[in-house]
């Protein structure tokens, strides 16, 4: 695709120039802490429009896509895909005879214990629940795969024969959990890590949750949406910082030469930059593929 080419030119003057004509349109993300430039940034945005979640905080909105996944906050990402499109399903109210560590007063304790009567959870040993304890990969596909199953009494995968390949190189066939990961391969629901391994034992981030529910309840993607993904060429002879506003893009300063700023939603931004010879600030249309060029005229 061919570059849309802006030229701006910085002035260097004892007083720096700056411009502002019109207002800007920024580009609203659902949540403060997940941008467009987020890897799971598209998985987070469908599992939050089909009403699975609605972050980890709502004043500001935030998701806290780094953060670990309880096996409680699970029980209640699980129960509302399963029940997608129903937005407003809500559990019956728990007894707090189900599990020693959950009583009625404790968080998603109806969540928790409808998981149980759905089949899908037994515990995690001795009539408890465990439901602040992290979740694992490994944990995460025998509930991901039961949820999916859901209508199927005692559902469990194919098991593997003695010495037969999970698909991943640290999932021996003898693992605890070998055939629920290799059935959640099978289904395209995971392709594990780009060295080949599974990694059964690492906790599961919030972003890992949003992909994997979303692959395995097929929830709908997002309407299509026009981006910008923008390059800047510095001609300064310096370095220049350039920010455009609203897009939830930082600051990021370069050296000489052409560099990648990012990628947004087309819109009427207003930007910002500055270099040894000058400031501006202006607005430009951002749309397609486009290279802002940046030069100096200097006055002596």
């Amino acid at each position: 695709m061919k570059k849309k080419l802006i030229h701006v030119i910085l002035i260097f003057m004892f007083v720096f120039l700056s411009l502002s004509v019109s207002e800007s349109v920024e580009a609203a993300t659902t949540f403060d802490d997940v941008y467009y430039d987020h890897w799971a940034y598209e998985w987070i945005e469908r599992l939050y429009f089909a009403g699975v979640t609605s972050g980890c905080s709502q004043s500001p909105p935030r998701y806290c896509p780094d953060q670990y996944v309880t096996r409680a906050e699970m029980a209640i990402f699980l129960e509302k895909g399963m029940h997608y499109p129903d937005t407003n399903y809500l559990p019956t109210k728990a007894y707090g005879n189900v599990f020693d560590d959950v009583p009625t007063s404790a968080f998603a304790a109806d969540w928790i214990e409808q998981l149980a009567a759905d089949g899908i959870t037994n515990g995690c040993g001795g009539g408890r629940f465990c439901p602040d304890r992290y979740l694992t990969r490994a944990e995460l596909a025998i509930f991901l795969l039961k949820a999916l199953h859901v209508d199927e009494n005692n559902y469990a995968p194919p098991a593997l024969e003695e010495g037969e390949e999970t698909g991943f190189k640290d999932v021996q066939w003898n693992h605890w959990a070998a055939a629920w990961i290799r059935e959640l391969s099978r289904l395209g629901i995971t392709s594990g890590y780009s060295d080949g391994t599974f990694q059964p034992e690492n906790f599961v981030s919030r972003a890992e949750t949003a992909k994997f529910l979303v692959l395995t309840f097929d929830l709908p993607e997002l309407p299509s949406v026009s981006m910008a993904t923008v390059y800047v060429q510095n001609n300064t002879g310096g370095e220049l910082c350039y920010e455009v506003y609203g897009t939830g893009i930082d600051s990021q300063c370069f050296s000489a030469g052409e560099h990648l700023y990012g990628t947004f939603p087309s819109g009427n931004y207003e930007f910002y930059a500055t270099s040894r010879c000058g400031i501006v600030n202006n607005f430009a249309d951002y749309d397609g593929d486009m290279v802002h060029i940046f030069r100096c005229n200097i006055l002596h």
